[in-house]
């Protein structure tokens, strides 16, 4: 699954390089809005739950670059909040970095929980014999 949302986050394959992460301070709550990424050709928001908590992260693509910007965990502690700016603005500070193709795989594997199950219900998910007999 980890491979086939990489392509779906990543239409263009622009992915290819990491780069340092730098931290950025958005408005609460705004870490979304496609106006904030000049040149984004698609933007993805990947979500993952799991019982009380959860974490979130927002994949930009522009030309010859992915981003990954870390929203943070869902939670009852959101990303920490600098406080209001200037205008009465409340902002949030994120991890924003450029990712190569294995980097952003692997921050997919670390978003999609794990989902255990015995033998016999993960071959019947995955369409696989069940070991009465077939192949």
């Amino acid at each position: 699954m980890p491979s086939r949302l990489a392509r779906f986050v990543d239409p263009f394959e622009d992915a290819c390089e990491d780069g340092e992460i730098e931290t950025i301070t958005l408005p609460t709550g705004e870490a979304d809005r496609l106006d904030l990424f000049p040149g984004a050709r698609s933007l993805a928001i990947v979500t993952s739950l799991g019982i009380g908590e959860g974490s979130q992260a927002t994949i930009v693509a522009s030309e010859g670059r992915v981003h990954v910007l870390d929203n943070g965990r869902i939670d009852t502690a959101p990303a920490e909040e600098t406080g209001p700016d200037a205008a009465g603005v409340e902002r949030t500070e994120h991890g924003l970095s450029a990712v190569s193709p294995e980097t952003l795989l692997g921050v997919l594997i670390a978003l999609i929980p794990v989902v255990e199950h015995d033998d016999e219900e993960s071959d019947a998910m995955d369409g696989s014999p069940s070991g009465d007999g077939g192949e």
